[in-house]
């Protein structure tokens, strides 16, 4: 069944179908025809047996905005189906699925060029893919293969195995847009480039290897003279054998400290026969010598940056080949780095993916006085693990309206001064996950960042080992407030602190804002909480003002409530529940209603009384839970779990979850019955419950008296003595009014069970 539609348009849907010999000539012109007749006058185009407001383009690509039945139309019978299927008989979701995407590979015998694609239209004669020790259904081509080319849509295919892929290609010469090749799922590489024998380029950089079990043979018998693997990680391979085996040529094998062999229990004869590479030993070819140190092969990757004048940007690389045009190496220690004449040129800094395997020892004045870089991207790929000092790094970036460095790993910088000393623009800093603990030197650390407003910490950051606690780290920081607002007269290191001094502790997130606390007792100012914004405490913490409002669809009895602070339910349009029981045989679930209050983190059911559709919460110095609570039935089979953010509840894997859906208890296989839909969401601050038991049933259903039935063991608990009621006990005795315990409830025609505490 298909899943979705794709808005992918490469190639022709004539290629897909197959009514005889006439296919390609006859489907060709189909767009034209489709086209040609909403030209015709309406009559005429009534007389059509399909539904030409839909186009064959449309019908492939993302249907969102377009009903079920708008599709359904376009196959109300055999001839309709004929223009869009291969099988007359298919259904329509057959029919559906063979517009979905899907990766296939072809091969043009005039150019002896084998193309992966990824799209809806998979010409006829085209290769599926390989999976796992399979081998390839193009690999009868292995001699004609003159070129390799990766279609831009292939970024778009998740492959599993590459095994085999371009073995034995003798006549193989050059690969085209192989970053283009998404390998994050696969994990067979084994014998990938075995026996290619040409010294053609291989860019390999944009390779994931995180999941790779298998690179036994991989490049055997390759004529390649240098391998840049610095994107390989192999901290999952198993299988090493004969990896570079009889690669006479091969000379240079660059790698990054992410090529590990831990993992190894085959390496054997990885090198056998590797003649020219440095050092070489007859005697030393295996997994045992994968790496940089002597006697071992490999070479560490080079990290570099290069300035683009017309751009005026500085990009940091790391590479196993060095640059052909003019490079600018990495110093370490304290010297000014080697672009550093070039302060007054770069606007723009970008760390791309490759440099995420460097590991730099020094970051001593990187921007510093670069008075106008505006923009820094890809900093998440800057590893500061090995860092020493941070110096001056971001001195005087005067233009820097925001600065992300909270993937900095700071665990053995030892000097921060000057690090952001006169970032004029700044107004915010998220430091919260800088380890100090070894920094000696803060010296105007911060000084003259004359907008800087919050600074985000954790008690990770600490100044027990800064040597001169006197000198300005904080100097004419005028709008700097934590616990405490600015003093000129206290800008020492003693200010460095959440709990009395200038820094603000990041204690959690309310959709993307940050949200900071201060004081001995760690309190935020507001904490206004959305149905649009999930949110998430990394600690408790006081609020000063809370709120929470949310507006019901018209006619919501039943639904789910867990708010991160208490909630008194005195004066409440609702009323509260807890889950007390559930019985999986008669599918009716027993609640017990609450009093008082709802305790912070506790997931509840409410019901809204007649006619009130909002929920308005205002509180005032209340504690913010960190985790949401479980309520548990008394056997712990069945359980009542509360979300702070939102939750996609799948079709297939979540069974054993019950959403609440107008007045029942539904699990999404039974919500999502008879739909084409996967999932339902839930938004945050509401609640599931959840068949703990260790064989949860299994099939769509819902807790009610019966199903099918309009009413819900929920619903009985509000049932109301009214003229028209008649009650019974189990016994069938008839009572005047509902009683504690099981009662057999008759009105209007229908009867159920109601369970009164």
């Amino acid at each position: 069944m298909m899943k979705r539609f794709t808005n992918q348009s490469n190639g022709s849907q004539a290629d897909r179908i197959n009514n005889g010999g006439a296919k390609f000539c006859r489907f060709a012109l189909f767009p034209l025809m489709l086209l040609m007749l909403l030209l015709l006058p309406t009559c005429m185009v009534a007389q059509t047996d399909y539904d030409t407001s839909v186009t064959l383009k449309e019908l492939a690509g993302n249907p969102e905005g377009n009903t079920n039945e708008t599709y359904a139309n376009l196959f109300d019978g055999k001839k309709t189906k004929d223009k869009f299927c291969s099988d007359a008989n298919a259904t329509q979701e057959v029919c559906y699925a063979s517009l979905s995407a899907q990766p296939y590979v072809v091969f043009e015998e005039g150019t002896g060029t084998l193309t992966f694609r990824y799209d809806t239209y998979k010409p006829e004669g085209a290769y599926d893919l390989n999976v796992g020790k399979n081998k390839p259904k193009w690999s009868s081509l292995y001699f004609k293969i003159k070129k390799v080319v990766f279609d831009a849509s292939f970024a778009n295919a998740s492959p599993t195995s590459c095994y085999a892929w371009f073995q034995g290609c003798l006549n193989l010469t050059d690969i085209e847009g192989i970053e283009y090749l998404n390998t994050e799922n696969v994990t067979d590489m084994s014998s990938m480039f075995q026996a290619c024998p040409r010294g053609y380029p291989l860019d390999l950089t944009s390779f994931n290897t995180a999941n790779v079990t298998d690179m036994s043979s991989m490049f055997k018998y390759c004529g390649i003279t240098s391998l840049d693997l610095t994107s390989f990680n192999t901290a999952n391979v198993t299988d090493m054998g004969s990896m570079f085996e009889h690669c006479r040529n091969l000379k240079s094998i660059f790698v990054s400290d992410k090529f590990v062999t831990d993992q190894i229990t085959n390496g054997d004869k990885m090198f056998y026969d590797c003649t020219n590479l440095r050092g070489y030993n007859d005697s030393k070819i295996d997994h045992n010598y994968a790496n940089c140190s002597q006697p071992g092969y490999f070479d560490p990757g080079f990290e570099y940056a290069m300035f683009d004048n017309a751009t005026e940007t500085l990009t940091f690389s790391y590479k196993g080949f060095k640059p052909v045009t003019y490079y600018y190496v990495l110093f370490e220690g304290r010297a000014k780095p080697a672009w550093s004449s070039l302060v007054d040129k770069i606007k723009k800094v970008v760390f791309d993916a490759s440099f995420a395997n460097a590991r730099p020892k020094s970051c001593y004045w990187w921007f510093g006085e670069c008075l106008n870089l505006t923009r820094i991207e890809g900093m998440e790929n800057l590893n500061t693990e090995m860092v020493t000092t941070m110096e001056g790094m971001f001195y005087q970036c005067e233009a820097l309206t925001s600065l992300d460095v909270t993937n900095f790993n700071t665990a053995k910088v030892t000097d921060m001064s000057l690090m952001f000393s006169s970032c004029t623009k700044l107004s915010s800093l998220n430091l919260y996950n800088f380890n100090t603990e070894n920094v000696k030197n803060m010296l105007a650390m911060f000084s003259s960042c004359k907008n800087l407003a919050t600074i985000y910490t954790s008690e990770k950051f600490v100044t027990t080992n800064v040597n001169n606690l006197n000198h300005f780290m904080f100097d004419d920081d005028e709008q700097l407030k934590g616990a405490n607002a600015y003093d000129e007269r206290k800008t020492s290191v003693h200010c460095a602190n959440y709990k009395t001094g200038y820094f603000t502790k990041l204690v959690g997130k309310n959709g993307d804002e940050k949200i900071g606390a201060t004081g001995e007792t760690l309190a935020t100012e507001n904490l206004a909480l959305a149905d649009d914004k999930d949110f998430v405490a990394y600690e408790p913490f006081a609020a000063k003002a809370a709120s929470y409002n949310r507006t019901m669809k018209e006619g919501t009895t039943w639904a789910t409530l867990c708010l991160p602070f208490e909630v008194s339910l005195a004066n409440q349009d609702f009323r509260a529940f807890k889950l007390l029981s559930a019985d999986d045989v008669t599918e009716t679930v027993e609640l017990e209603e609450i009093e008082g209050s709802i305790e912070a983190g506790t997931p509840v059911i409410i019901k809204m009384n007649d006619g009130a559709t909002k929920l308005n919460f205002t509180v005032a110095n209340k504690t913010i839970a960190k985790d949401v609570q479980t309520v548990e039935t008394a056997d712990a089979n069945y359980k009542l779990q509360g979300i702070y953010t939102k939750k996609e509840f799948s079709k297939d894997t979540d069974n054993n979850c019950y959403i609440v859906k107008g007045a029942k208890l539904m699990n999404p296989a039974k919500l999502l019955d008879k739909t084409t839909t996967e999932s339902v969401g839930s938004k945050p601050f509401r609640a599931y419950m959840v068949d703990n038991s260790s064989a949860p049933a299994a099939g769509a259903r819902m807790f009610s008296i019966s199903v099918g039935g309009s009413t819900t063991a929920i619903e009985q608990l509000e049932t109301t003595a009214d003229s028209k009621a008649e009650y019974y006990d189990l016994q069938g005795r008839r009572l005047q009014n509902l009683q504690k315990g099981v009662n057999i409830v008759k009105r209007g025609g229908k009867t159920m069970k109601v369970i009164i505490k």
